[in-house]
């Protein structure tokens, strides 16, 4: 029997869809249409509350209405205008990076908090497509204190609870039981297919909620969301709130907000339910659907960095003039709008229209050109301390690392013939400290070529090489140090350290290591990086819901995990492998400690054909396989994947989460740039360039590549079947043995991967003097297993610098670095709010850092913009 005195707090809001089955500008004046109602409601009915999610829906508000923004102002502080989540826009929280996340928050909060005049303490994601174990630890650091959501993939059960995250956070949660469009009093809603509505438009529907509510909480105090997807505010809710008090005996409802609510449930203090599991894997097929959405996204977010981080750099050293200084920050921001507003749950998951797709690519190219300016006039800061030849004068060559560890690895520098005093062969070149380097000059084409140097790049420094106009000190190759057989299977390769055979389709097919004992790594009878053409007539959310997959083949499995045999009867039907393919092995480039072979051929079933294009790259310095892989699409209703099936028996399924990693099952799962299969000191890692939908069947790992399907159900979507479309892949496989994973550092290795360095050239100054050596411009530098670097950036604040522990254990270790003297540091959240006392900067800072553990450390001098 349900207990009496229920309090119900009842939220009015609507869902606001910045992109989904209308474009942006079609929402944007239906949402515009329903704030002026909801402000009308406000302003008749003092007891009525609002809340309004997504801080770019207020700023458009606020910009094109600034009569209201005083009454606005005034229901805020009065606490019945409330913001939840606040964020720029309501993301995803799978795909985009952690980073990111705290960016959605940042430009968010501050800007409510500096327009309103509130601070945003719930965060609502209602919408938003799972939630992985990180989300108590970032939500915390980002100034939340509550967490309301509505989809995942298992039921935590009663609700509220504390969720518990994987460095031990405990944040109050509850979830949406019913969704979050739980009780209409009209039909007046946007999306009517997925309205949630149970027929009774009175009092009549909060009686109805209220049933279903208690049964999940033992709590006297339940949540009661009243709207939906772009839901008109409802005048009707007033007067059936006033029916239901009037009606009952023992129960009462009241207009609220989350915040109320979830202070109530505070001063509870019920023993609420405790967990700490995540809630995903949801909707599987958005991993891999409109997959161009995900490649742009990866690589811009990596690209914000590079420019973020560049930017501090040189601002740390004084070399950043004042106009650049007032206009950088704002293109940053102006770049990572862009980005964040295409991280929108549904944009960035590919569930819209064709129309707003086609806007979303151009948002993406916005932002790329705003970060390549902002790059190119960060280049017109570097030193040009150059050489010059007896007759022409040298360019000087800059490299930028900026990862906060040693790289080591080949950049390249696009050049024209006339810039050069040698125009064939060899060409040195000198570092700072004046070492020689060898540097391999391609043949000239059209006046323009190539000049690739090899060195080890210090994190977070910016390197100048200039050449040597001693052209009589020639440096000779050394011979590759392995060899190549060509066989009737295809190649093999035998080096000191391994050997490993590559088919005519470019797969792997052995793979052996002399320092492992010279067992075998791929499964006997497979393939690493074997394509298969697999038929998907799910959308662009699902794969295995038989009412949309069961037309081809079958219904596929309940469980969802993905089968790659055809012996299962009810499993997806696999239609074309690349190890079927004819096709042929080249040799494209040996060099003394890589080895580059190509392969070409069609994965093809009746009018579907995907051809493609693998290249394998063999690294026998870090004893990896790197793979490029490209493929031309046509046809529809089918996906791609790339198997890797291991000799690793049993293994631990872990993947890279937003600041951290996550043990996980069978199936298809949202990783961040890596993907792992261990038992004990064995296993194999698998990083990824900008794919998210990472998975393991048995013993095999393997990467969710593309898919060509539709919402036609619901909405235009032929550009999903991707006709035509080409994409190129990249991903790294590094088996490791006498190890564990965490001595890999799969982080960086899933950064290296992402962020490249940063070559630039510059005119040399005809041998000018070199006081003004980059040697010394250099940024952070971090010590301590497993401690990585999220951020580094210049705010009007000061110095931004967010590092997290990547394992899960206790880490010790130490950030390094020269900030002007009379600097002061402290411990912040991600908001700049203290949490630790400032002190003076002494050189260094200790660092002790628990279980994937985030934190941001603040440090702020008396430089101010424009001083030098």
């Amino acid at each position: 029997m349900m207990a009496d005195n229920r309090q119900l707090h009842m939220v009015p809001h609507f869902h606001y869809d910045t992109v989904y089955l209308q474009t942006y500008d079609s929402y944007l004046q239906q949402a515009l249409d329903l704030m002026h109602e909801a402000v009308a409601i406000l302003t008749a009915h003092e007891n009525y509350t609002f809340m309004i999610e997504q801080m770019i829906l207020l700023e458009e508000y606020w910009i094109r209405f600034p009569d209201k923004r005083s009454l606005l102002q005034q229901l805020a502080q009065e606490g019945r205008l409330e913001v939840a989540c606040g964020m720029y826009c309501m993301p995803d929280l799978n795909i985009p990076s952690g980073e990111a996340m705290i960016r959605q928050a940042v430009i968010g909060k501050r800007w409510i908090k500096k327009h309103l005049g509130i601070e945003v303490k719930m965060a609502w994601m209602p919408d938003s497509f799972g939630h992985h174990l990180q989300i108590p630890q970032l939500m915390k650091h980002c100034g939340y204190e509550g967490y309301f959501f509505g989809r995942g993939a298992r039921s935590p059960g009663h609700t509220p609870f504390i969720w518990i995250g994987i460095d031990g956070t405990r944040l109050l949660s509850h979830r949406l039981e019913g969704g979050y469009g739980l009780v209409m009093f009209s039909d007046d809603v946007q999306n009517k297919l997925e309205q949630s509505s149970n027929g009774e438009q009175d009092a009549a529907a909060i009686q109805a909620e209220l049933e279903r509510l208690a049964a999940v909480s033992d709590s006297r105090h339940l949540l009661l969301p009243n709207g939906g997807d772009m839901a008109r505010p409802q005048w009707e809710a007033v007067a059936a709130v006033q029916q239901f008090n009037n009606q009952s005996r023992s129960h009462f409802c009241s207009f609220s907000t989350v915040r109320q609510f979830a202070k109530e449930i505070v001063q509870e203090n019920l023993p609420l339910p405790e967990i700490q599991l995540e809630l995903n894997p949801v909707f599987q097929g958005c991993y891999s659907s409109r997959m161009q959405i995900k490649l742009w996204n990866r690589n811009l977010e990596w690209k914000l960095q590079l420019a973020e981080r560049l930017y501090a750099v040189l601002f740390l050293r004084s070399v950043v003039p004042a106009d650049i200084q007032d206009s950088y920050g704002r293109w940053l921001e102006s770049a990572w709008k862009h980005v964040l507003f295409n991280q929108f749950h549904d944009i960035i998951c590919g569930t819209i229209l064709d129309e707003g797709y086609r806007e979303t690519l151009i948002r993406y190219e916005t932002a790329d050109r705003l970060l390549e300016n902002a790059l190119s006039v960060l280049q017109s800061c570097f030193p040009v301390t150059g050489r010059s030849g007896s007759t022409v004068q040298c360019p000087v060559l800059h490299v930028f690392n900026p990862s906060a560890f040693l790289r080591k690895g080949e950049v390249s520098f696009a050049l024209n013939l006339s810039d050069l005093p040698w125009q064939e062969g060899t060409v040195l070149v000198q570092d700072n400290q004046g070492n020689i380097l060898n540097a391999e000059i391609s043949s000239p084409e059209a006046e323009q070529l190539q000049v690739t140097l090899t060195d080890s790049f210090p994190g977070l420094t910016l390197r100048q090489y200039t050449f040597v106009n001693d052209s009589w000190r020639q440096a000779r190759q050394p011979d590759p140090a392995y060899t190549v057989v060509e066989t009737s299977t295809g190649i093999r390769v035998v080096h000191s350290k391994l050997a490993l055979e590559v088919t005519p389709s470019g797969g792997i097919c052995s793979l052996r290591y002399v320092d492992d004992g010279c067992k075998e790594w791929v499964a006997q009878g497979g393939e690493w990086n074997e394509l298969v053409l697999l038929s998907d007539t799910g959308d662009f959310w699902l794969y295995d819901e038989p009412i949309l997959n069961g037309a081809f083949f079958g219904q596929t499995p309940e469980n969802g995990l993905l089968k790659m045999e055809d012996s299962y009867p009810y499993s997806r039907k696999t239609l074309s492998r690349s190890s079927g393919a004819t096709s042929r092995l080249n040799i494209v480039q040996k060099q003394p400690n890589q080895l580059v072979l190509e392969s070409s051929g069609e994965l093809r079933f009746w009018k579907i054909s995907v051809s493609f294009t693998k290249k394998v790259i063999i690294d026998f310095t870090e004893l990896c396989i790197r793979f490029e892989t490209r493929l031309h699409c046509s046809g529809e209703q089918y996906r791609v994947a790339a198997l890797f099936p291991t000799t690793l028996q049993e293994g631990k399924h872990l993947q890279q989460i937003p600041y951290g990693a996550a043990v996980r099952e069978e199936g298809e799962f949202p990783a961040q740039t890596w993907a792992a299969l261990t038992t004990g000191k064995r296993g194999l890692l698998l990083a990824n360039k900008g794919i998210p939908g990472n998975g393991k069947a048995g013993d095999t790992l393997y990467l969710a590549l593309m898919r060509s399907t539709a919402m036609r159900y619901k909405v235009d979507s032929e550009l999903g079947y991707e006709r035509g479309s080409e994409f190129c892949f990249s991903y790294d496989v590094i088996p490791f043995f006498n190890r564990n994973l965490d001595e890999l550092r799969p982080d960086r290795r899933g950064e290296q991967l992402n962020l490249p360095l940063l070559s630039a050239t510059a005119a040399g100054d005809n041998g000018a003097s070199a006081s003004a050596s980059a040697s010394a411009w250099t940024g952070p530098v971090l010590e301590g297993q497993g401690i990585e670097l999220a951020a580094f950036y210049r705010s009007d604040e000061g110095w931004v610098i967010r590092v997290y522990n990547s394992t899960s254990q206790h880490s010790h270790g130490r950030l390094r670095c020269a900030f002007p003297q009379g600097s002061q540091s402290s411990e912040t959240d991600a908001m700049g709010q203290p949490t630790g006392e400032k002190r003076e900067w002494q050189g260094e800072l200790e660092l002790f850092m628990g279980p994937f553990q985030i934190k941001t450390i603040m440090v702020a001098s008396q430089q101010k913009r424009g001083d030098k």
